[in-house]
């Protein structure tokens, strides 16, 4: 009879492990609390948690040794970077390429794209950013227009490759990507069902077996 309830508890124990058995993803270090020079974060091995959402660098290029990122949460469901050049941009092409994952039961549902200039001579830019789907922002004589980007199906993470480029007059000082997320909707997992069912009725082949022996 021990024997019988003992097994009984084990494949209890077994249906739990399916329920919540599964490695929890490392967690990233804090993002550093103000800007840092770009070249000091090396791709691929820098990995940072800003409230929640996780950025990944992957690759950069045609950025100066001193431009400057800096990571914010204008909203506790909103991301920021902004990357500040040492000096103005004024020509050639700038590439920043990331992935952004969002916080936990939380998906990615839209993301921006801005730039500036403080110059007085008037600056041109475009940036560009680019994942499953596009946001472009262009500055022009100082006026800019940031581009806006809804995710048709809500994501966990989503990959970047941002490019400023087309830059004229003054140049571009500062560029930024945003990000908001929303809570997942919930969906019903069919194994702590199984796992309470397969013990039910095992339990019940039990208590059979106990009046059979009574």
């Amino acid at each position: 009879m021990n024997n019988c309830f003992k097994l009984g508890a084990a494949l209890f124990a077994a249906a739990g492990t399916f329920v919540f058995a599964g490695a929890a993803p490392a967690n990233a270090a804090a993002c550093p609390n103000g800007s840092v020079a770009l070249s000091t974060l090396t791709p691929l091995a820098f990995s940072c948690d800003q409230g929640g959402f996780t950025f990944n660098l992957t690759g950069f290029s045609g950025f100066s040794a001193l431009d400057a990122i800096t990571f914010s949460n204008p909203a506790t469901t909103q991301f920021r970077y902004s990357l500040q050049g040492n000096s103005v941009w004024t020509s050639g092409a700038k590439v920043l390429n990331y992935s952004l994952t969002a916080p936990s039961g939380k998906l990615l549902n839209v993301h921006t794209a801005s730039l500036s200039s403080a110059t007085i001579t008037p600056g041109n830019g475009t940036f560009a950013v680019i994942g499953t789907n596009s946001a472009t922002a262009t500055l022009t004589n100082n006026n800019t227009t940031a581009g806006m980007v809804n995710y048709p199906v809500n994501l966990a993470s989503d990959t970047f490759t941002a490019t400023l480029s087309g830059i004229s007059g003054g140049g571009v000082e500062t560029i930024q990507s945003s990000y908001g997320a929303v809570d997942a909707p919930a969906v019903p997992g069919p194994l702590p069902i199984f796992g309470a069912a397969a013990a039910f009725g095992f339990s019940r082949k039990v208590r059979n077996r106990l009046k059979a022996a009574a």
